[in-house]
């Protein structure tokens, strides 16, 4: 059945958000670079067929383009219940999310002992509704990007951000946000 599917199929269309490095990303000549492209650069030669990137503005838009039927694929989620609605494989990469802060916090055991702090989220991040329902004392401040949630614990305009351990230890690389620490 599987195999059919992908006879089928002239091109594999898989949505993308092209500023999600170092998951996918763009280099300057508008090739994908990254962890994804690499793996689907693999999954292309075993199963013979080509998978064609096509870029949307968000992840959240890529998800909402591939239950629209837009898009055959996602090469990666950032949650398991973003895929509720569809049929996924096995994880083939696994990314645990980390609590950021200035370098002068001390390390942070349970988000319970932040009572009413704020924290930083990016804009469409799954793990919002996560802290809404089980930290509620918390206070968000949803952000457009990761770049504009680290910027905002580094001028201290937040006490903490939340994202996965790949995207903020690139963006703190490429931003010299060197004032940041991984707290938890």
């Amino acid at each position: 059945e599987e195999q059919n599917y992908l006879e089928s199929k002239e091109d594999i269309r898989m949505c993308v958000h092209p500023g999600w490095l170092p998951f996918f990303g763009l280099n300057k000549e508008e090739k994908p670079i990254g962890i994804a492209p690499e793996i689907m650069h693999l999954l292309q030669a075993r199963i013979g067929a080509s998978i064609v990137p096509i870029l949307k503005a968000s992840h959240q838009d890529s998800l909402q383009a591939v239950a629209k039927g837009e898009c055959d694929m996602l090469p990666c989620i950032s949650n398991p219940t973003e895929a509720s609605n569809l049929l996924s494989s096995r994880p083939y990469f696994e990314s645990v999310h980390v609590m950021v802060t200035r370098d002068d916090e001390p390390y942070i055991s349970d988000l319970d002992a932040l009572g009413a702090k704020t924290v930083a989220v990016a804009q469409g991040n799954a793990v919002v509704g996560y802290l809404q329902k089980n930290f509620p004392r918390l206070k968000l401040l949803t952000v457009p990007s990761l770049e504009k949630a680290l910027n905002a614990v580094a001028v201290g305009d937040a006490h903490l951000a939340i994202d996965s351990l790949q995207r903020v230890s690139y963006i703190i690389h490429e931003q010299g946000l060197y004032g940041l620490k991984i707290a938890g």
